[in-house]
């Protein structure tokens, strides 16, 4: 059996559970074994596979490790050194989550550039002492917000300089459905499938989703509710006026209206 290990602060306890959570999958697909204990304020991640499916699995871990990097650490990077003067949390809330995914190829290429899967990893001594570039790369970023907090007090501005971050990011999936009838959120995907784990949704759970899915098209039901949110994601909305109804009649009960 092949064997991998990582470990972080306790402090980075959303991190470990999206590792854990992402591997435990695949590891269990090629009879393999995960576990994850946590002592000394630390939390360790140990894996276990064949020896033939090594090569397969340290594929999988490095795009792991990559995404939560450039993710849950970037964001916590930049929440320590991001001072903008925008008011209203939701607005900095998505501001925030849109510099966290902008350019986001960039940062996993440098990432994967330093990462190498061998036996054990120890997550903040990576990121600090061979991550340097990437480091810069996030304090010019939040450099570069900081030093233009005046033109972000401008509320078009602002929605515009957020506009330009979103549609630049990149596509990661096709088409969901947002319904906000009666002003309940609800995500699904084409077919009408749930695809939330929540039934209460709120706008910070559907802004955390339309960054992490990326898609390409958003397919919004119902009359406008979410002035900010359909603002700023303007270019992959595109609005169904009519009601959902069966499945089996989905395409035909559409109203479409390019916004």
């Amino acid at each position: 059996m092949w064997e991998y290990s990582m470990q972080m602060s306790s402090e980075k306890m959303d991190l470990a559970k999206y590792l854990y959570t992402t591997l435990e999958g695949k590891i269990k697909e090629v009879l393999g074994v995960i576990t994850s204990y946590e002592q000394d304020s630390h939390i360790t991640i140990v894996l276990a596979c064949p020896e033939m499916e090594k090569v397969r699995m340290k594929y999988i871990i490095a795009n792991a490790i990559s995404n939560g990097v450039c993710t849950y650490i970037k964001e916590d990077f930049l929440a320590k050194h991001l001072q903008i003067p925008v008011e209203g949390k939701l607005e900095q809330y998505t501001f925030k989550k849109a510099l966290v995914f902008f350019d986001r190829e960039t940062d996993k290429f440098l990432v994967n550039k330093h990462l190498k899967i061998e036996k054990n990893l120890v997550l903040e001594s990576f990121f600090y002492f061979q991550l340097s570039p990437l480091r810069e790369k996030w304090k010019e970023l939040a450099g570069i917000a900081n030093e233009n907090g005046t033109y972000l007090l401008s509320e078009d501005s602002f929605v515009e300089l957020l506009k330009f971050l979103i549609d630049n990011i990149e596509i990661l999936s096709d088409e969901i459905i947002v319904d906000v009838d009666g002003g309940v959120i609800k995500i699904m995907d084409i077919n009408q499938n749930s695809i939330f784990e929540k039934e209460d949704i709120s706008e910070y759970d559907l802004v955390d989703f339309l960054f992490k899915s990326s898609p390409r098209t958003i397919n919004w039901v119902g009359e406008k509710k979410l002035p900010f949110l359909e603002k700023v994601f303007a270019k992959r909305i595109l609005y169904i006026k009519s009601c959902l109804s069966d499945k089996t009649d989905l395409p035909q009960t559409f109203n479409f209206q390019k916004n």
